[in-house]
């Protein structure tokens, strides 16, 4: 479960915070997209490895959201865009 919980904290937070961008501005950004996205990935390939499942937790869909992040950029960017949006992260 901490590992789950972690997807969700890693979403948009520590670029944000060293970028001292908004959430928004780092997945409007092609590039930071495509960082972000390659760390939610290689967060997930640990997870695998360790053998360690994603769960849902209480409000936060997280088992969707990893599938959402193993989808290609071009479907997965319009989802964590509106989710940003409306104040996932940020």
């Amino acid at each position: 479960m901490k590992w789950s919980k972690m997807l969700t904290d890693l979403f948009a937070d520590a670029s944000v915070a060293i970028l001292n961008m908004t959430a928004v501005e780092v997945y409007d950004h092609p590039g930071l997209f495509r960082m972000e996205i390659r760390m939610l990935r290689a967060a997930l390939v640990v997870m695998h490895a360790l053998r360690l499942q994603v769960v849902d937790l209480l409000g936060a869909p997280v088992r969707a959201f990893a599938l959402g992040i193993k989808t290609p950029g071009f479907l997965t960017h319009p989802l964590l865009q509106k989710t940003i949006g409306g104040g996932a992260a940020g």
